[in-house]
């Protein structure tokens, strides 16, 4: 019995040394960075553990505790991992790979490689942000545990027209590395259109140090404390911010002119399709057309060669016939028409009018005396006529008043009354 209890704990133990890993999980995580990056790339006679799918499921960060957390504010479209090496002719070379969306990024061996130099992360203008002051992190989750002898940080800007401007400095960044990651941290001040590089050197310059690739954050935090460092070419001027003008003006005018190009080929395309189009038009329909009516003109020509008679004194005898039936005609029509039934009705429309001006004038003769003779009686001496002519003025004032809004149709008929009285009076004395 104690011989099987001994065997059972020996085995426990030889378990516990195989996956000593483990047992540590709940006291430290940095055994994953250390355990993937130990893992040779070239083992392919065991299936090799999935670190990354680890990692996710236990929120596990190969670098917890070592490097500053950096925050990625930087868009990842202008960030490159760099090597820069020397070949067999000691001709200094660099190979360049984009990162990706996730911010990956991987490095192969140079076919050429001879000794490396450095390896570089590189921040483009398109990932950098607006001139000013800036608090800058970056760092490098390496998939591999390598050593640094040494690190770089510096800048440089293309100048138009002009030398390359360029710095660097080791001691203006505080670098640090923990299992083959490593960071970096500043404040800078960023000029306008430069670019920024963090240069790690590996203490193995040779190619199994090959492939390197990891992931890259990069954060940039506006601050207004003093810069440790200013990007070569200083800080922006009033001549960088005219430049980029000029140079986005020269930009559009380019793809301004491109697009005129285009456009150009575009037309002189569709110039020789119409053209194309109307020869065939032209062969399939109108010369057919031309030689049918070129045969009809001809066969009418020919005709006319061969000659015809007219018969001029049949003719004009067809003409004065013609004109002769013409006269009948007309005769008929001027000669021919009853026209009594209208001058009867002509007479008794006189009749009837001669009867209306009799009327008229008989009435007129009747009370032309009357009116030729009126005169407006004196009031003035009769007391109690004008005292009823101003009693009853005021009353009909009162009344006009007091129908408030329908005193103006009473004024628009007395106004009717007394044109019309005038108008007739008018024609009466006429």
């Amino acid at each position: 019995m104690k011989k099987l209890i001994s065997a059972v704990l020996v085995c426990l133990l030889l378990v516990l040394q195989v996956f000593p890993v483990y047992a540590q999980t709940s006291i430290s995580s940095n055994w994953v960075a250390d355990a993937r990056k130990a893992s040779p790339s070239d083992w392919n006679f065991f299936t090799p553990f999935d670190w990354d799918a680890y990692e996710a499921e236990f929120g596990i960060s190969p670098a917890a505790g070592s490097l500053p957390d950096v925050t990625t504010t930087a868009s990842y479209k202008d960030i490159a991992l760099v090597l820069q090496y020397y070949d067999m002719s000691s001709n200094y070379k660099t190979a360049r790979v984009t990162f990706n969306s996730s911010y990956y990024a991987s490095l192969s061996v140079p076919s050429d490689l001879a000794r490396i130099d450095n390896i570089q992360i590189r921040v483009g203008p398109a990932s950098l942000p607006a001139p000013g002051n800036y608090s800058v992190k970056m760092k490098f989750s390496s998939n591999t545990g390598i050593e640094y002898s040494r690190f770089l940080f510096g800048s440089w800007k293309n100048n138009t027209n002009a030398t390359t401007s360029a710095s660097s400095t080791s001691s203006k960044a505080v670098f640090s590395q923990f299992s083959g990651d490593w960071s970096a941290v500043s404040t800078v001040q960023i000029g306008s259109g430069v670019y920024l590089y963090f240069n790690a050197y590996p203490k193995n310059t040779g190619a199994s140090t090959l492939p390197y690739g990891g992931y890259v954050s990069l954060e940039f935090t506006k601050t207004t404390a003093t810069p440790d460092y200013t990007t070569a070419g200083g800080p922006q001027s009033s001549q960088d911010i005219q430049q980029d003008i000029s140079n986005s003006a020269g930009q559009i005018a380019d793809n301004t002119e491109a697009i005129n190009g285009t456009l150009k080929e575009l037309i002189q395309h569709i110039s020789n399709q119409l053209a194309a189009l109307w020869d065939q038009m032209y062969n399939f329909m109108h010369v057919p057309l031309v030689n049918n009516d070129n045969a009809r003109t001809q066969r009418i020509i020919d005709r006319l060669d061969e000659g015809f008679d007219i018969n001029v004194e049949t003719i004009d005898r067809n003409f004065h016939d013609l004109m002769a039936n013409d006269d009948k005609n007309t005769n008929t029509v001027v000669n021919g028409f009853d026209n009594s039934k209208f001058n009867s009705a002509n007479n008794q429309l006189q009749a009837s009018i001669d009867v209306y001006d009799k009327t008229e004038t008989d009435i007129f003769d009747s009370v032309k005396g009357n009116i030729t003779g009126f005169q407006i009686p004196d009031f003035t001496s009769n007391v109690q006529v004008l005292a009823a002519v101003g009693f009853s003025s005021n009353y009909l004032q009162r009344l006009f008043n007091a129908i408030g809004l329908f005193n103006l149709p009473v004024t628009v008929s007395l106004v009717m009354i007394f044109v019309l009285m005038v108008l007739g009076y008018y024609r009466v004395r006429n």
